[in-house]
C-alpha cells in the first residue's frame, strides 16, 4: 500500500525547501516508515508550511494516489494540520486518515472529534503496520492497540500496548523520505538514543506520556546498535562530519554513556577525518561529571548542551520541579570547560509564577556560566496536556489568544510579576544582558536591534492570524 506522511514546519519561508538541515527531521515518522518498508509498503512524505497552496496537497495526492495518510503535529501546530486534514478528508474521503504524536496523545478526547478516522495513542510503529496490513485486505479496521478508531458515530477505544523495550528491533529511521525538503548540507546529523525521560518537569509531557502505556517508559539503544546506524548514515552521506545524539539526559545511564564512547573512539580511529559530536545533559546535585566529560574528550565530543531552564532556585524547585542549584550549573559548565568541551544552555522566560526579579537571577547564572556554545531562550508557551498548562488555566492566564508563530518567541501570558510587554523586553534584550562587557558592543546592539525586528513581525504575523 501508499502511506503518506504529512508534518509542517509552521516558520519555514521556502515551501519547497522548508528544512533547514538533516537534524530537522522528524524520528516518530522516519521509524514508522522504516518499518512499513520492511513490508514491502512505499511511503512518500508531504511537509507543508504556511504557504503552500492546497494545490501543492492536490498534485502530491494525484501522483504518489495514497491509501493512508498519517499526520503528525505538535501543539502548536496541531490547529493547521486539522484544517489540511479536513480539506482532504472533504476531498479525498476514499482515503483513510490516522492522526499520532505527543499532542494526540495527551489530548485523545479533543483530537478524535476532528476528521480523522483513528488516532493513535504512545508509539506509532506497529499500531500503523496493522492498520495497513488490515486495509490492504480490505478487513474493518478493528482491534489494534494503540488506536482509537470511528466506526462511524462510535469510536473503539483500543488498550495501550506496552511500550517497545527492544530499540535494537526496529529498523533506522527512514531519511530517505526528508531528502527532497532539506535545504542544507548533510555534514551534520541526528541519532537518536533512547525514548523516555526519568524526569517530571511540569513544562514538558513525559509525566503524562509514562502514563499511557505500561512496562518501562525510559530506554536506551545498545552502544552496537548505534554504531551500526552511524555506519550505515556514513555509507549513505560520506560527508558527514558532526553526529548530534537526541536523548533527554545521557547522564541518566552512565554505563551506557561509557560504553557508547569507548565505541565511538574506535569507530573514529578507522576514519581518515574524524567525526565529532554533541549531546543532551540533565544536571543533578551533587554529581561529579569530570569521568563523563573525561569519556567525552576522549570520543571526540566537542559541546555538551545543558537546560537550565530558570536562574531562580525558587522557579526550579516550586514550579518546574527541577531540583539542582545554581552551583551544580556553575560546577558542571567549569568541568566540561576544562575538558575542551563547548556548553550551550536552554532557559526560559516568562514561566508562570516567575518575576522580573527572577528572571534577572537567570541572567546572572548565564553571566558566570558564559556558554560558548550560546544560549537558546524560549518563552514559555503552554503545551496542552502538561502540569503547567493546567496551572495556567487555574490561574486565568489563558486569556490572551494564543496563535501557531508566537511560540516561543512572543511572550503571550500576562503575569502578576513579569507583565507580558516586560517579559517580551527581557527576551529581546537577553543577548546584551548576558555578554555586555565579554562581547563587542556593536554585536551585541546589532543582535538586540535584529531579535526586534524579529520579535514585531512575529507580533504583527500573530494579529494578523487572529483577524
Amino acid at each position: 500500500m501508499n502511506i503518506l506522511f504529512v508534518c509542517s514546519v509552521k516558520d519555514a519561508r521556502d515551501s519547497i525547501k522548508p528544512l533547514k538541515n538533516q537534524t530537522a527531521i522528524h524520528f516518530g515518522i522516519s521509524y514508522i516508515s522504516s518499518v512499513l518498508k520492511v513490508h514491502k509498503h512505499q511511503t512518500e512524505l508531504l511537509v507543508l508550511t504556511y504557504n503552500t497552496p492546497k494545490s501543492f496537497i492536490d498534485e502530491t495526492i494525484g501522483k504518489f494516489a495514497p491509501e493512508v495518510i498519517c499526520f503528525t503535529a505538535v501543539a502548536s501546530e496541531y490547529e493547521f494540520i486539522r484544517e489540511c486534514a479536513h480539506y482532504i478528508k472533504a476531498k479525498y474521503p476514499h482515503i483513510y486518515l490516522v492522526a499520532g504524536g505527543v499532542h494526540v496523545s495527551l489530548n485523545a478526547e479533543e483530537v478524535i472529534r476532528d476528521g480523522f478516522d483513528a488516532i493513535c495513542i504512545g508509539e506509532g510503529e506497529y499500531p500503523v503496520l496493522e492498520l495497513v496490513q488490515q486495509l490492504e485486505k480490505d478487513n474493518k479496521v478493528t482491534g489494534i492497540a494503540n488506536l482509537w478508531i470511528k466506526h462511524g458515530e462510535t469510536i473503539e477505544k483500543n488498550p495501550a500496548r506496552t511500550f517497545l523495550q527492544d530499540l535494537d528491533s526496529l529498523p533506522f529511521p527512514d531519511r530517505d523520505i526528508w531528502q527532497k525538503w532539506v535545504k542544507g548540507s548533510n555534514t551534520k546529523h541526528m541519532i537518536l538514543l533512547g525514548r523516555g525521560c526519568p524526569f517530571q518537569c511540569t513544562y514538558c509531557c513525559n509525566h503524562a506520556l509514562v502514563k499511557l502505556a505500561p512496562g518501562k517508559y525510559v530506554r536506551f539503544r545498545s552502544p552496537d546498535n548505534v554504531i551500526k546506524e552511524l555506519d550505515a548514515i556514513m555509507q549513505r552521506f560520506p560527508k558527514t562530519e558532526e553526529i548530534y545524539f537526541e536523548v533527554e539526559t545521557i547522564g541518566v545511564n552512565m554505563h551506557f554513556a561509557t560504553d557508547l564512547c569507548t565505541q565511538l573512539s574506535a569507530f573514529n580511529a578507522k576514519l581518515s577525518k574524524p567525526l565529532t559530536f554533541g549531546v543532551n545533559l540533565r544536571i543533578t546535585p551533587n554529581m561529579d561529571y569530570d569521568p563523563l566529560f573525561q569519556e567525552f574528550r576522549r570520543a571526540n565530543f566537542r559541546y555538551v548542551k545543558i537546560g537550565l531552564e530558570s536562574g531562580s532556585d525558587r522557579v526550579r524547585k516550586d514550579i518546574l520541579n527541577r531540583y539542582y542549584s545554581n552551583a551544580d550549573i556553575l560546577k558542571a559548565v567549569k568541568s566540561a570547560q576544562q575538558y575542551d568541551l563547548k556548553v550551550g544552555m536552554y532557559v526560559m522566560v516568562g514561566i508562570p509564577g516567575e518575576t522580573l526579579s527572577d528572571f534577572q537571577e537567570t541572567i546572572q547564572c548565564i553571566r558566570a556560566c558564559q556558554p560558548q556554545k550560546g544560549v537558546g531562550l524560549g518563552i514559555f508557551y503552554p503545551y496542552p496536556g502538561t502540569q503547567l498548562y493546567r496551572l495556567c488555566q487555574e490561574k486565568g492566564l489563558l486569556t490572551h489568544d494564543r496563535t501557531a508563530r508566537s511560540e516561543r518567541k512572543i511572550a503571550t501570558l500576562d503575569l502578576p510579576g513579569f507583565s507580558r510587554k516586560e517579559i517580551q523586553k527581557q527576551y529581546d534584550w537577553f543577548p546584551y544582558h548576558v555578554y555586555k562587557g565579554r562581547s563587542p558592543l556593536s554585536f551585541l546592539l546589532k543582535q538586540v536591534f535584529s531579535r526586534r525586528i524579529s520579535s514585531l513581525c512575529n507580533i504583527l504575523n500573530a494579529y494578523f492570524c487572529r483577524r
